[in-house]
């Protein structure tokens, strides 16, 4: 409830929007005129101005935050849930979640439940303030054979380091390790904030980078 409570009151607050949005909508936007998206799109701790919403063409989007509700078009759907909670269920979400994403996708429960069903998942901003181990491999198994996991993320940086996991990202060179670990390879890597000769800072930088689920694992 505490941990709740400070989400709520921090709702809306965001930093470096314009940068990210930048940054993560050249991004889209190459997937999406590649065709690399896919029809399911999954937003995890979208904030309040969630980064999915810079796709092109219209997708079925579903958004996850513990801050708050958003006001969503109708190919959107908003869930108001910790993914931390979520992610540490014996099944990869909890069975309310399955139960709201099958009928947003007209789609059966168990379906849900036994089949991964996102095409692109979407993490910006947020692998300081979970578990990033937990969430990433969650993520995996939601995420289809063929499809992509996108990570915007700065290890150590955040206006609210006090709600940071203990078991948050630390260096990036760790990220690399967990998404071989989940089947994922990654496709694109950079390091936007990078400077000619700073290669040697690369684990603490800021980092931008899709992984594609392998289509079979191993």
């Amino acid at each position: 409830a505490e941990k709740l409570k400070s989400w709520q009151e921090k709702w809306g607050n965001t930093y470096d929007r314009d940068y990210k949005h930048e940054i993560m909508g050249d991004v889209l936007e190459r997937m999406s005129i590649k065709g690399e998206i896919g029809q399911v799109v999954l937003d995890i701790g979208s904030g309040k101005e969630p980064v999915s919403k810079l796709i092109p063409e219209p997708k079925k989007v579903i958004t996850i935050d513990v801050g708050g509700t958003l006001a969503l078009p109708g190919n959107n759907l908003h869930l108001q849930y910790d993914f931390e909670d979520l992610s540490q269920k014996r099944e990869p979400i909890s069975s309310q979640a399955t139960d709201e994403i099958a009928k947003f996708l007209g789609r059966e429960p168990q379906e849900i439940r036994q089949n991964p069903w996102a095409d692109t998942i979407i993490m910006a901003d947020i692998l300081n303030y979970v578990p990033y181990e937990a969430t990433l491999n969650t993520s995996s198994k939601l995420l289809r054979p063929g499809g992509r996991i996108v990570i915007f993320n700065k290890p150590g940086r955040g206006y609210s380091k006090d709600l940071f996991s203990e078991n948050g990202l630390k260096i990036n060179s760790e990220l690399f390790e967990e998404i071989e670990i989940n089947a994922l390879e990654i496709e694109y890597r950079d390091f936007p904030w990078e400077m000619p000769g700073e290669e040697e800072f690369r684990d603490e930088t800021m980092l931008i980078l899709v992984a594609r689920k392998m289509l079979v694992e191993g």
